[in-house]
């Protein structure tokens, strides 16, 4: 017959009892740890925008001068708000140049701010050149012909990318000065216009209704 004890255990005493396994010197495991991986191994990849003929990729843009006269502006103002396509592969396709396998390094990009990569073809072009350039281009070799000499990037004698340079008065350089003057925001008219006094607005407004009533006048 059980007793009223023997729904119960006792507290202490029993020795058939196994105890709970002890924890090693585990790592306590914490939620939502950051991502502790080198910056040099994580890759960094340059994503669309969803806009109608923008392409961030500059492999598979269209030129700016190929869209109606009416858009360009407005197209290029919007890949100069972009910036370069620079992406950071962990490990960028090798192409062979008959005696080795080269490929692009990523530090090009500090060297030659104005660089892009595409990856979708595997090769380099120039940004500024993007922006101004006409049909037919004057410098094909970083904009429709596209560059993947990569053994001749840095050449201590007329490497690609500072042959594209070129003197001081080059083409590239006054399309980089072009493109330095569209990023100024500050400067443009629109802003300025802004900036403006009130008492400064008032009075142009007072000049410009005076003049357009004395032209009246002097018509009749």
């Amino acid at each position: 017959m059980k007793s009223l004890f023997s729904f119960y255990k006792r507290d202490g005493g029993d020795s058939t009892q196994t105890p709970a396994p002890a924890l090693s010197n585990s790592v306590p495991v914490t939620p939502n740890q950051p991502n502790h991986l080198p910056i040099d191994e994580m890759e960094v990849i340059v994503e669309t925008p969803n806009k109608p003929g923008i392409q961030t990729d500059p492999g598979l843009r269209d030129p700016i001068c190929t869209f109606p006269v009416n858009q360009q502006d407005r197209i290029r103002n919007e890949y100069v708000k972009l910036g370069p396509c620079q992406p950071k592969l962990q490990n960028y396709p090798t192409t062979f140049d008959g005696r080795d396998n080269r490929r692009f390094q990523y530090r090009w990009f500090e060297l030659f701010p104005w660089l892009e990569y595409s990856v979708a073809k595997d090769k380099a072009f120039c940004f500024p050149y993007f922006l101004f350039e006409k049909d037919p281009p004057r410098f094909p070799l970083f904009t429709t012909v596209r560059c993947c000499n990569w053994s001749r990037m840095l050449a201590a004698k007329k490497g690609v990318c500072e042959s594209h340079v070129g003197q001081t008065n080059s083409f590239h350089l006054k399309n980089v000065q072009s493109w330095a003057n569209l990023q100024r925001t500050s400067q443009h008219i629109d802003r300025v216009i802004e900036k403006l006094p009130p008492e400064i607005v008032r009075h142009n407004r007072l000049r410009l209704k005076t003049t357009i009533t004395a032209v009246k006048y002097l018509g009749k």
